[in-house]
């Protein structure tokens, strides 16, 4: 004969299945906001320092990588689009950095985009384009060495 706690949950075990049931969503939840906090932790402006820093150390691949994933975020963001353009002239691929470059507003990004436009202008043969976008550069940093070297390079 049976008795009739056999057929009836008992009241701790009851307790341990609800618990562990609502164990399993916290963990889910957690999960869930934990992807979501380490997807945006780094603020853009962080996000290119540690892009930058990978450039710095020569892990050029993940460098690329990792900024064509941020343009991809942040399709507009004018200093990952110079950042691009300094890469790619990094490379010696003076074409697309003039087209990246170009488009870019020098109010906005000042001497590291003349420069870097000034630097690639020169590679590419153009040293009038070259000249202005140095004059620039030096109307923002007067007596910069790597600037005046280029444009005597320019006048050569």
């Amino acid at each position: 004969m049976q008795r009739e706690s056999d057929h009836e949950p008992h009241p701790s075990r009851e307790r341990k299945r609800a618990g562990s049931k609502h164990a399993r969503y916290a963990v889910i939840i957690v999960a869930a906001w934990s992807s979501t906090i380490s997807a945006n932790a780094a603020d853009p402006s962080e996000q290119l320092a540690q892009i930058r820093s990978l450039r710095t150390q020569g892990d050029i691949g993940a460098a690329d990588r990792e900024l064509t994933r941020y343009l991809k975020a942040y399709p507009k963001h004018v200093a990952g689009r110079l950042l691009r353009g300094e890469m790619l002239a990094d490379r010696g691929r003076w074409d697309e950095a003039a087209a990246v470059l170009g488009d870019l507003p020098g109010e906005i990004l000042g001497y590291p985009l003349y420069h870097a436009r000034a630097r690639v202008s020169f590679e590419r043969g153009r040293p009038e384009a070259a000249r202005r976008d140095l004059q620039l550069a030096l109307d923002i940093r007067p007596g910069h060495a790597v600037d005046l070297d280029l444009l005597a390079r320019t006048h050569a």
